[in-house]
């Protein structure tokens, strides 16, 4: 559903299509390869991309999106080798021209020692202001390599970031809800894990489930510290946290500053009770 409302925001002023861009191919390993977007002279702000492939010719065993250009994901990338289809969707703030625009990468299992094909169908929307999209339909050629082969190597946790607040009165009803958002070197991000930690809620642990963004937090009065977690293909992770906007005076850590203080204070007044007796 978020997928189609972001899509029908891009084409709203002027849906009609102009041609130019298209996908290609580039060898980045053995048995791997760059999906790459040629916008041939114009920005472009909106991608919505389907890979369709023989599943007998084909076989994919990963695919990742370090180093892409986009930056927030409509439909993060994913891949069928039973319907032989790779799908994707996001967006590119501010708009990106070049003959080499990384979406994606693709790691194969299987694949033919000389070239072939993928068909490509979608649209790629026009960084100026009118809503226009280009036409990617036609065929790509692909060639991985002889000896496909998989490279999942990545030790590099994903990069730094700052979740925000946000308040608007057209999502959540105007409740308060959390954007987060940050990229991947290596073979991309995974997930995003949350929690949000203070005396109101009793704290909380990671959830092994997928937090979206934007997230409605549970605490609407923002007491508590968020802490969100981003996890890579690899494992990686990157945690940032953002402290409680109204974080109250009484919570856990000033709780058991005070249980000190008063046993401090007892353990001195037997003392001197004993001593001066």
């Amino acid at each position: 559903m978020k997928k189609y409302l972001f899509l029908l925001l891009a084409t709203l002023l002027i849906p009609n299509q102009v041609l130019g861009a298209a996908i290609r191919f580039q060898n980045s390993a053995l048995g791997q390869v760059d999906v790459l977007l040629d916008t041939e002279g114009d920005a472009i702000n909106v991608i919505d991309v389907s890979l369709r492939f023989d599943p007998k010719v084909f076989q994919i065993a990963s695919l990742g999106d370090g180093n892409s250009a986009v930056n927030f994901w409509i439909t993060k990338p994913g891949f069928s080798n039973d319907d032989g289809l790779v799908s994707f969707s996001g967006m590119i703030p501010g708009g990106m021209m070049g003959s080499a625009v990384k979406l994606i990468n693709l790691n194969f299992s299987k694949a033919p020692a000389s070239e072939g094909s993928f068909r490509v169908s979608g649209s790629a929307y026009l960084n100026d202001g009118s809503g226009r999209s280009i036409s990617l339909a036609g065929d790509a050629l692909v060639n991985p390599g002889s000896t496909p082969g998989v490279n999942l190597s990545d030790e590099i946790s994903p990069e730094s970031f700052i979740p925000q607040l946000i308040q608007n009165d057209s999502l959540y009803d105007g409740k308060w809800a959390l954007v987060f958002s940050t990229t991947d070197k290596g073979l991309g991000i995974a997930r995003y894990e949350l929690v949000e930690n203070s005396l109101v809620l009793g704290g909380g642990k990671f959830s092994s489930s997928s937090a979206g963004s934007p997230y409605l937090l549970k605490d609407q009065k923002l007491a508590s510290d968020i802490y969100v977690r981003a996890v890579d293909r690899a494992g990686n992770v990157r945690e940032a946290i953002l402290e409680a906007k109204n974080k109250p005076f009484w919570n856990w850590t000033n709780a058991a500053v005070l249980l000190v203080l008063l046993l401090l204070i007892v353990v001195a007044y037997v003392f001197l009770r004993r001593r001066y007796k």
